[in-house]
């Protein structure tokens, strides 16, 4: 595929006359200056923009001897106030650019290729995040063409196999929520056929596709209201209906399936193959859902599961934010940490991210500490409406709500529930006129309290981890997401920020001219995805790993830490730390991704506020102890080992226990390296363990959550209270405080974990599950010697992701949120 030609910019002037010349008989000099244009690319390199000039205003100043590059542009530096913004606009073959309006008047001269304009014929409003047109206008423009956009709704695209060019101002500026590449609603209730379409049908009872993927999981009732309670009505429809879990799988099949032809389609016209899948999911999502949904994604796209990645949804929007907008964060002061919330319709995830600056241009960011996720939001305020005009309407007429009203009554409250709710005490909802069941201005506050109120505390706990652990790292709050535009939710951000002596929150649609489009998210995993790297180069880079101890709770009653880590690991040193532990006190293996380029880097340990958790330890007991940690090739996995050792006394032995061998890998979204989800992390003493119980527990050095159903009484017994008992201690385990969620949701990511139609009825027969086996002992094999580190710990390291990291690789970006997709192809 050509690329565009490179440009240049011809000024032409006139030079000054000197003061001996008459103005009146002589005609000035003229200069020409020759510049060579820079182009940027946008959306991952399918549309490139390249700046010609700057007004700054009109009638333009004719003097000079150049024209400015380009003044000072508010936003995202495209529309000029006042002024003209000339530049060039690429369109690599098969974009298509978001639907989207400038408040400007924009002149477009096409001058290669045939690019077409789409606009709709009919009025429309915004629903969900989503524009409800029905019916477009497409025209197709050819070279020496001029479009004049009187500040209209559009959008562009190239359907030809050639790049399109046209030097346009500006065509951006204030844009309204766009409407993603498909509908994600299913039609899995009533067994008719489409059971997906592209588009909404009144008629019939839809679901979202990620509520449908909870039916899949084997989500309990409890679990299902305490994530989503926007999810309920699916609860007795998995008691009633026995075939509702083939029937949502049928669903959600043929939505992916024509998200596969369209993606696969794009790749051909574009030379182009997928190699990695990312998917944005919730926080909520743990190892269960993530194994369903890699193996559906897998099947229908014809992919390796294990090239099936998640990004969360709060992660992404940190990427994209940080990536592209870094520039207005540093216009509001020298913030290093941000926490962003995404205040999305199902639901809300904040995460927190510290930025690393290496000079004045470079810098590096990541994930400082996960808050969490909660269910609520928009959409769950609109169905609690729904619930009640239902209930109202069936009580006033004794008949049901159809589901033509009951879709016309929504359309119409999301469509100004932005002026509804709390603030607003005087609009209502009017639910049908001709029966007067009218919603007050009190009940639609009730519910939007019901629909937000989980949300709040995970917001007030992000909030007062970050006054408390990032002061120093000047924070701010970056808000977005399309429940953050209601009037009630941002004044509550703004008081909950006050309250806990932090800044005002920045809400990102409205401050950095971030459109609140459904892609953003996907956008974010495709550009997270694309900086991959191994676990080696994730050391080499200044990455450094420590022990951190925990002190007394503080006022506010929240686990207090030591502000310094005693340094254990880096790709070049590999240290002893020497504490004294209380038996009462917490300690916690941390790690600094920049710990090298920091100007606090030659200090000899890590400051607590530039590291994130990786796991904690169990408590230990009274005494001095002796903390070493080492990085291993175990069968091609890459794995972290840690050896905590009591020294001797006057009453008790030296002790010795190990954590591990656990496998790390790294992870995009975040750009940290993390413990394996799917492993529990366990210890056991290895002071003076004989040969044969080492030999035998070495086939249990990994033990994937679904094999401690299996593995029994043998190695499932409480941790030891003391260190006298040498004939038990080597069959004693210790679970560590790590990923709850994975020890109580125990999925093995390549398993088969969908189930047949016969085997969900006699499931629904017996409504109980084949009991594992209480106890298995393995066979047993040679014990696999790990590749140890002895000088360089890094030496002999081959990790699994470093076979592909020279590979060329596009990546095929779906948002599990709003079914958007994104193509990337790394440079």
């Amino acid at each position: 595929m050509a690329q565009p030609a490179p440009r240049r910019r011809i000024v032409v002037s006139n030079v000054p006359l000197s003061p001996t010349d008459d103005p009146s008989t002589t005609e000035p000099a003229v200069v020409v200056v020759t510049e060579q244009l820079d182009s940027e690319e946008l959306f991952g390199g399918v549309v490139r923009r390249t700046p010609i000039g700057t007004v700054a205003s009109v009638p333009a100043n004719i003097d000079g001897l150049n024209l400015s590059p380009s003044g000072h542009i508010p936003g995202s530096g495209i529309v000029f106030p006042g002024g003209i913004n000339v530049y060039y606009l690429d369109l690599a073959p098969g974009c298509v650019t978001p639907m989207h309006r400038t408040i400007s008047l924009d002149y477009v001269a096409v001058t290669t290729g045939t690019p077409t304009i789409v606009t709709p014929r009919t009025a429309f409003s915004i629903e969900g995040g989503k524009g409800t047109w029905s019916e477009v206008e497409e025209t197709v423009l050819q070279p020496g063409d001029i479009v004049v956009q009187h500040a209209a709704m559009h959008l562009w695209k190239n359907a030809s196999d050639s790049w399109s060019h046209h030097p346009l101002p500006g065509h951006k500026g204030l844009s309204l929520p766009l409407t993603p590449d498909w509908c994600p609603w299913i039609y899995p209730f009533d067994g008719q056929y489409p059971q997906y379409s592209n588009g909404i049908n009144p008629s019939r009872r839809a679901v979202s596709v990620k509520y449908g993927l909870y039916t899949l999981a084997g989500v309990g009732p409890d679990e299902l209201q305490k994530r989503f309670n926007a999810a309920n009505t699916l609860i007795k429809e998995k008691e009633d209906d026995v075939f509702l879990y083939v029937k949502m799988l049928n669903s959600i099949v043929a939505f992916l399936s024509d998200v596969e032809k369209k993606v696969t389609s794009t790749c051909e016209s574009n030379s182009l193959r997928i190699m990695p899948i990312v998917l944005t999911i919730p926080r909520q999502w743990s190892v269960k859902f993530e194994a369903v949904c890699r193996q559906v994604v897998a099947q229908v796209f014809h992919h390796e599961p294990l090239n099936v990645f998640f990004v969360t949804d709060a992660a992404a929007l940190a990427n994209v934010i940080l990536r592209e907008h870094l520039g207005d964060i540093r216009k509001l002061g020298d913030h290093r940490s941000v926490l962003f919330l995404d205040f999305g319709a199902h639901s809300m995830n904040g995460s927190i991210f510290q930025i690393v600056y290496e000079g004045d241009q470079k810098y590096h960011f990541y994930q400082f500490g996960f808050i969490t996720g909660a269910g609520g939001g928009s959409n769950l305020w609109s169905y609690l409406v729904g619930e009640r005009c239902a209930k109202l309407y069936q009580e006033k007429t004794g008949e049901p709500l159809s589901n033509e009203k009951l879709h016309a009554i929504l359309s119409h409250f999301n469509k100004h529930k932005h002026i509804l709710g709390p603030g607003y005490i005087s609009n209502s909802l009017i639910v049908d006129q001709r029966h007067r069941i009218v919603l007050s201005p009190k009940e639609l506050s009730r519910y939007y309290n019901m629909a937000h109120q989980c949300m709040w505390p995970m917001v007030k706990s992000a909030l007062l981890t970050l006054r408390k652990y990032q002061k120093r790292m000047n924070p701010v709050v970056v808000a977005t997401g399309g429940t953050a535009r209601h009037s009630a939710l941002r004044e509550q951000l703004r008081s909950s920020c006050n309250k806990v002596g932090l800044p005002p929150p920045v809400f990102a649609e409205s401050e950095f001219d971030i459109a609140n489009n459904l892609g953003k998210l996907a956008r974010g995993a495709a550009l997270a995805e694309s900086d991959r790297i191994t676990v080696r180069r994730f050391l080499e880079r200044g990455a450094a790993f420590g022990v951190l101890e925990s002190v007394a709770p503080g006022s506010d009653g929240m686990a207090s830490w030591e502000t310094e880590a005693k340094l254990l690991f880096t790709s070049t040193n590999q240290k002893a730390a020497v504490f004294n532990a209380t038996g009462m006190n917490q300690h916690a293996i941390v790690c600094d991704p920049y710990y090298t380029l920091r100007t606090e880097g030659s200090r000899p340990d890590i400051r607590m506020d530039n590291s994130y958790f990786l796991f904690r330890l169990e408590k230990l007991l009274k005494g001095q102890w002796s903390l070493t940690m080492s990085i291993a090739d175990y069968d091609g996995r890459t794995c972290l080992t840690v050896d905590v050792k009591r020294r001797a006394n006057q009453s008790q032995p030296p002790t010795t226990f190990r954590y591990g061998p656990v496998q790390i890998y790294y992870d995009a979204g975040t750009n940290c390296v993390q413990t394996d989800p799917t492993v529990v992390l366990r210890c056991r003493m290895i002071a003076v363990a004989d040969d044969e119980e080492e030999d035998e527990f070495a086939d249990e050095l990994f033990l994937p959550a679904e094999r401690l159903a299996s593995v029994g009484e043998e190695h499932a017994s409480p941790a030891p209270k003391t260190a006298d008992q040498p004939a038990q201690r080597s069959k004693e385990h210790v679970t560590a405080d790590l990923e709850p969620e994975a020890a109580a949701e125990p999925v093995q990511s390549g398993a088969n974990v969908l189930k047949s139609s016969s085997e969900v009825l006699d499931e629904h027969k017996t409504r109980t599950r084949t009991p594992l086996p209480s106890s298995r002992r393995r066979s047993k094999r040679p014990r696999t010697e790990p590749k140890s580190y002895a000088v360089d710990p890094l030496a002999g390291y081959e990790g699994l992701l470093e076979k592909n990291s020279k590979a060329a690789r596009t990546f095929a970006l779906i948002s599990a949120d709003t079914a958007s997709y994104s193509l990337l192809r790394p440079t």
